[in-house]
């Protein structure tokens, strides 16, 4: 009975203290999004690490930035528009695009991700 009591305390106290957020980040008018670019959201005090930053797709590239967070980025992936048989797949065939980034001390545990 301990063993459980136990294993159930520390679970709860864990869900309670790991709460990472979801930032969506997008520069299209008219989109009501977190963040308009990357840097803002990096720039930001309420993204911390360990949150994740979708990408979303757009016409215009996203600014370059250097990170200094432990973040996850996930963007929309890439021959969204017919190449390789994935004609009409997407409901948005453009990219997330992201100008040059450098990683600096502290982005380490960083990752990426695309999704098809």
């Amino acid at each position: 009975m301990k063993k459980i009591l136990l294993v159930t305390a520390t679970a709860l106290f864990l869900a309670l203290t790991t709460n990472a957020n979801v930032w969506r980040i997008n520069n299209n008018n008219g989109v009501d999004a977190d963040f308009t670019q990357i840097t803002s959201a990096l720039s930001s005090a309420s993204v911390l690490n360990g949150d994740t930053l979708y990408i979303e797709p757009s016409t215009t590239q996203y600014n370059g930035f250097t990170l200094s967070k432990q973040l996850v980025f996930i963007g929309n992936g890439y021959f969204l528009a017919g190449v390789n048989g994935n004609s009409g797949l997407q409901a948005n065939v453009n990219a997330s695009e992201v100008g040059v980034f450098t990683l600096a001390s502290g982005s380490n545990g960083s990752s990426s991700w695309v999704l098809p």
